[in-house]
């Protein structure tokens, strides 16, 4: 018996889960609203277009055997379309009904206990938890006592030895501003030195720019007698060479006056 309502319930789950279309013709399935009305068709365009056939059913007239100007061939066709339209109608009725039984009711009680009595349980497991976190928690809480415990010793050690190093920077920096003082001192003194060092450094090279500068002086004095020296053997030899010119031209001039006073002497004679 548990295992037929259980297929039921399994049976009516899957209705529920996929249900066809009531349109005739629509090959579309929906899932059913977990709550309120079951729905019969997938969409508004069926349930219009299932309303309009239903409507044209009521406005069809028989008696002269067309309606409206429409012929009776068309109209033969029409209600042949209408009459399939109400048998799928009726089929979905049908359906509902179906649904509406009391086996299908019955498992839906039964799927409604069985959830019931998985809410049991499950309440069970929370309650069995929350006793677990309980326990959990007292642990903690003696945890967290002995840590508070354990945290004012370290709290306390702490302070001893913050005293201890406060002292000690206290020396170091007293030795550090001994040690500082020493060294401006003696930085000024080294500093001293340096501007006599560098003075002593500034004059010897102001003595050596003299001495180069005077060095530059001799050495241009000593090429310009060199330059001078030059000038003179070069006029001294253009000297001779005039006086060896003149020297030649006086010979010339009293060889020319000798050969001109024989000339006369002859001419005379």
């Amino acid at each position: 018996m548990t295992d037929d309502v259980a297929l039921g319930a399994d049976e009516s789950g899957a209705e529920e889960a996929e249900t066809r279309c009531g349109r005739p013709g629509c090959p579309h399935t929906f899932r059913q609203p977990p709550t309120g009305r079951r729905r019969i068709y997938c969409s508004y365009e069926c349930r219009r277009a299932m309303f309009d056939a239903g409507r044209e059913v009521k406005n069809a007239e028989a008696p002269d055997g067309a309606r409206d100007g429409i012929p009776p061939q068309d109209l033969t066709a029409e209600l042949v379309n209408l009459v399939a339209g109400l048998t799928q109608v009726a089929g979905a009725l049908h359906r509902e009904r179906a649904e509406l039984d009391p086996a299908s009711v019955r498992s839906k009680v039964a799927r409604a206990e069985a959830e019931a009595a998985s809410a049991a349980a499950e309440a069970a497991g929370a309650t069995a938890r929350a006793e677990g976190l309980r326990v959990s928690v007292e642990a903690a809480a003696e945890a967290m006592a002995e840590a508070a415990e354990e945290v004012k010793e370290i709290q306390a050690r702490a302070d001893e030895e913050a005293q201890e190093a406060a002292r000690v920077i206290a020396e170091l920096t007293a030795e550090r501003d001994h040690y500082r003082d020493t060294a401006a001192a003696e930085a000024e003194h080294a500093s001293a030195a340096l501007d006599m060092q560098q003075a002593a450094l500034d004059h010897a090279g102001r003595l050596g720019l003299r001495a180069q500068a005077s060095e530059d002086l001799a050495e241009a004095a000593r090429a310009r007698a060199a330059q001078l020296e030059t000038e003179r053997q070069a006029l001294a030899s253009t000297a001779a060479a005039a006086e060896a010119t003149a020297r030649a031209a006086v010979d010339q001039a009293e060889k020319e006056k000798a050969r001109a006073d024989k000339a006369e002497a002859k001419a005379t004679a």
